[in-house]
């Protein structure tokens, strides 16, 4: 081994040895342990898919609240907001006057008799979540004219099932106006389920 030769090997082993240091302490950890830098791309590439999905989901919902504001949205809810608020004190008075609106939307030819309803649940579904609510209603008016009641209740965003309907061709003994017996008016009795939160 000439002088030459020597301190040519000796930087080789020196650059053998570094290069292997790096390698093993520094490069290897980095891509085999938990915090290694293939494991930091998936994360990050899980997180970025994340985010956009949050952003396309929040994208989502501010394209529906735009439909829905276009579609006149305030309006139908509270039309169907006592469908949900059972607890709140007015849910009776409430369901009285719509029943009140629907049928003075038909008068004269139809006249509300009664209303009546505990709010009491029939049956509670789900661990007691839905509620569905009993209500007897009592009109008086032509089967035409029924039928147009029957298929607007059936129009309504206020959710009701329409459990029962009875009626009877026979009139009370003295009827309130004499023209009644000609037109055709008679008595008609719907138990309705409206379902509630």
């Amino acid at each position: 081994m000439t002088s030459n030769e020597r301190p040519l090997i000796l930087l080789t082993a020196l650059f053998v040895t570094g290069f292997l240091f790096v390698v093993f302490y520094l490069i290897w950890p980095l891509c085999s342990n938990a915090d290694g830098v293939f494991q930091k791309r998936d994360e990050y590439s899980r997180r970025e898919a994340e985010l956009d999905t949050s952003q396309s989901y929040h994208a989502n919902i501010r394209e529906t609240q735009k439909e829905l504001d276009k579609n006149n949205w305030g309006e139908m809810r509270k039309k169907i907001s006592i469908n949900f608020t059972n607890n709140d004190p007015v849910f009776l008075p409430k369901i009285y006057y719509f029943f009140q609106q629907i049928c003075q939307s038909h008068s004269p030819s139809l006249t509300l008799n009664s209303v009546s309803g505990s709010g009491a649940a029939l049956k509670e579904e789900g661990g007691g979540s839905l509620k569905e609510n009993a209500f007897n209603l009592s009109i008086s008016t032509s089967y035409d004219t029924f039928k147009a009641f029957l298929a607007e209740l059936e129009s309504q965003s206020l959710l009701i099932d329409i459990k029962e309907v009875s009626f009877s061709s026979v009139m009370p003994a003295e009827p309130t106006k004499k023209d009644e017996l000609v037109s055709g008016i008679m008595p008609f009795s719907l138990v309705l389920a409206v379902p509630s939160y």
